[in-house]
């Protein structure tokens, strides 16, 4: 069975996506059924025949957690993939705005970062899909895949993409995801003695994110 991991979106097959038991709960009149859903940092259920996943619509207050049958994915984009695809900015022409010129200005500080990283909310949303949900005050989210303490070099690299993006009158929000768990890069940055580790099984206060949750309890 595949595996997959926390903001990846998860495409359902055409054949099932009119079926009411895809999901544990039901949907809202606003789902669009031909979009993507996003893995949640939750625990699968049933072995994994029952997937956490979160649904969007157009509007911010339309978000809906919920479990969704693992056997109607028919594909899957990782954030990380959206910046390896060569054409990725074509998908986002004509959408001029501060996020969008943001990650145009640091592409290549990504690349230089040697860490996988990709574009998470709606940019990245907007790039699986092309659908035009981007606002004037939209975010950029970024997630970066540090399964190794992050050096010196890389935090003061990561530390000037910010610079960057808030240079287009943007606001940011780095996810550093451990494999353990996720956490904000600013926390880190401020305090890395006390960070808020976001694990599938709930949040831990720690000074070490990059311990397994098992270890954190031995």
């Amino acid at each position: 069975m595949k595996t997959y991991r926390p903001h990846d979106l998860l495409f359902i097959r055409l054949a099932h996506q009119q079926r009411r038991d895809i999901f544990n709960t039901p949907l809202p009149s606003w789902v669009n059924p031909h979009w993507p859903v996003v893995v949640r940092r939750a625990p699968p259920s049933a072995g994994g025949v029952w997937l956490p996943v979160g649904l969007r619509g157009t509007a911010r207050f339309e978000r809906l957690p919920a479990m969704m049958r693992s056997d109607v994915v028919q594909d899957s984009v990782s954030p990380e993939s959206l910046l390896a695809e060569h054409d990725w900015q074509r998908h986002l022409q004509g959408q001029d705005f501060p996020c969008v010129r943001a990650l145009h200005s640091i592409a290549g500080a990504l690349n230089a970062l040697g860490l996988s990283c990709g574009p998470t909310g709606s940019v990245g949303f907007a790039l699986a899909t092309g659908a035009s949900i981007l606002r004037i005050d939209s975010d950029l989210d970024l997630l970066v895949r540090a399964p190794n303490t992050i050096s010196n070099q890389q935090s003061d690299k990561l530390q000037h993409i910010k610079e960057l993006v808030v240079s287009h009158q943007c606001r940011i929000d780095i996810q550093i995801d451990t494999g353990n768990g996720g956490f904000a890069f600013d926390e880190w940055a401020r305090n890395p003695k006390k960070v808020l580790l976001k694990t599938a099984t709930g949040p831990i206060l720690t000074a070490t994110p990059w311990i397994s949750p098992m270890e954190l309890d031995a």
